[in-house]
């Protein structure tokens, strides 16, 4: 085996350990601090509302976009006739 397979062998066993020492110092910092982690469910609300607002914004500013348009044509219109 060469270096990096025996490097990659042994990475998991310096990692892992220090991921889960600093999960449980956060999790300690959070039940200090009253704050729940987020599950999966209120994730993908929180990502649902999002893309509903940025929707909401896009529609918005087509509206205004084609309102601007109508209102150009209106005008050369009045202009022609």
């Amino acid at each position: 085996m060469g270096f990096v397979e025996e490097s990659r062998l042994s990475l998991p066993d310096y990692i892992v350990p220090d991921l889960q020492i600093i999960e449980t110092r956060l999790a300690v910092v959070e039940a200090r601090l009253g704050i729940h982690p987020l599950t999966v469910e209120d994730r993908k609300e929180r990502n649902h509302k999002g893309m509903m607002g940025m929707l909401h914004l896009m529609e918005a500013r087509t509206y205004i976009m084609l309102a601007e348009r109508l209102a150009r044509v209106e005008t050369k219109l009045q202009s022609v006739a």
